[in-house]
């Protein structure tokens, strides 16, 4: 074996020794709460079908489908809800217990029930069975269903609420970067128990100011074990002369494609109520493949709304040999990890799609730094091979480096005066 080969390879093994050390000094602490959590979401029943609709479509008239626990008949609970979209479908997560599924025609287009609106509903659903699947379709008839109508408005009122849309009051919410859901304490709840921070934690697409029809809405991802707040410099030097930020926030533990087909669901929301045309997305660290994911599924779908604009800063396009370890050795999984390993599925897929024309891309990378963790040149996180993977560096439009650290990499200036440079050109 050559002296270079030899090299290589006793730092590859270092390495992995420092990460099996890492993961013995977590497994007491971390690695239980991920346990119980995996253990949590396998209980999960799967509900899924399709809404048919007896009369024809009105371009007002949109249709939401709405799940109903009804266990306790004196205090029904609204579990969760889609708009739908052409096909009709929809697909939902629940613990088991016995559910109804409703319909209506969203005259408003707010997802506010109405009385007066055609309503359908589903037999009664018993999903006793953890892990299990079952499908159920809602037909809304021709004319209004009296008995469906007269239901749901009883559980409408049993709910104490106005709205059927309560549980995504954060699709559009106005806040600020000092909102308590952004705490240390709920990022981790994010990375390691990612399906107690659905049920615990607002989580969704905030706006930090008022909408204005009149601006291009920035939206900022962040990465794994991330928060908007990461974002607190950069969203503070942005020009906001034509542009308007918003931030998602997410369970950073879950698989990136169940995050990403998220984001796609709520903004979707949030595009049909604000009524936007064009967007940017400023992405950091695993908040980029988030985005790659997302804009793929955009692209697919046709949605209404453009992406004018994509700067990704910091991300692992090729993957973390730590997530490898971390799939191989841990003895509790985090999700996200199987998608971050180098080689896996997600990422060898990643750039199959290509981006849509007219948007404007630009490839930020950090290189300030010396992991234990991480093999060659890298910004104390993350690989400077990964980051500049050749795929995303083909589709760039501009490739900019800065000496950084994976985080101080947010608080440059020069970073700043780059997205807004990139988003005076592309609004052009």
């Amino acid at each position: 074996m050559k002296r270079g080969n030899v090299h290589s390879a006793s730092r590859t093994g270092v390495m992995a020794i420092l990460i099996l050390a890492f993961l013995f000094v977590l497994s007491g602490c971390m690695f239980n709460r991920l346990k119980k959590d995996m253990q949590e979401q396998g209980r999960l029943v799967t509900v899924t079908g399709r809404v048919i609709d007896e009369a024809p479509r009105q371009a007002d008239k949109g249709l939401v489908a709405v799940i109903i626990e009804t266990g306790d008949v004196l205090n029904p609970k609204l579990k969760n809800f889609t708009r739908l979209d052409a096909n009709g479908t929809f697909s939902w997560r629940v613990p088991p217990g016995r559910y109804r599924v409703f319909a209506f025609e969203d005259t408003g287009g707010q997802r506010v029930y109405s009385p007066e609106a055609r309503t359908g509903r589903s037999a009664p659903i018993e999903a006793s069975v953890p892990g299990s699947t079952i499908r159920v379709n809602v037909t809304i008839p021709r004319r209004r269903d009296i008995a469906a109508s007269s239901q749901a408005s009883r559980i409408q009122a049993s709910i104490g609420g106005d709205s059927i849309a309560l549980p995504f009051r954060n699709i559009g919410a106005v806040t600020t970067l000092d909102n308590p859901a952004f705490s240390p304490e709920n990022i981790q709840t994010g990375l390691w128990e990612p399906y107690k921070f659905v049920t615990s934690v607002p989580m969704g697409i905030f706006l930090l100011e008022e909408y204005d029809r009149h601006k291009v809405p920035v939206l900022f991802i962040h990465g794994i074990s991330g928060a908007p707040t990461n974002f607190r410099r950069l969203i503070a030097g942005l020009d906001k002369t034509h542009c308007q930020p918003l931030v998602f926030y997410y369970p950073s533990g879950f698989r990136i494609h169940m995050i990403a087909g998220y984001l796609d669901k709520t903004l979707g929301q949030l595009c049909h109520t604000a009524g936007f045309r064009d967007l940017v997305i400023v992405a950091h660290s695993m908040g980029g493949l988030v985005a790659r994911d997302f804009i793929n599924m955009a692209a697919t779908a046709k949605r209404k709304y453009r992406i004018k604009a994509f700067i990704s800063i910091s991300t692992p396009w090729a993957g973390h040999s730590a997530a490898r370890a971390g799939v191989k050795y841990a003895p509790a999984v985090v999700p996200a990890w199987i998608d971050l390993a180098p080689g896996s599925p997600f990422l060898a897929g990643l750039f199959d799609t290509p981006l849509p024309p007219g948007m404007t891309r630009v490839l930020a990378f950090s290189y300030k730094g010396d992991s234990m963790f991480t093999s060659g040149n890298n910004d104390g996180v993350v690989s400077l091979a990964s980051q500049l993977r050749m795929e995303a560096q083909e589709e760039s439009d501009i490739v900019r480096g800065f000496n950084r650290t994976h985080m101080g990499i947010l608080e440059d200036p020069a970073l700043a005066a780059l997205i807004n440079r990139t988003l005076k050109q592309a609004l052009e």
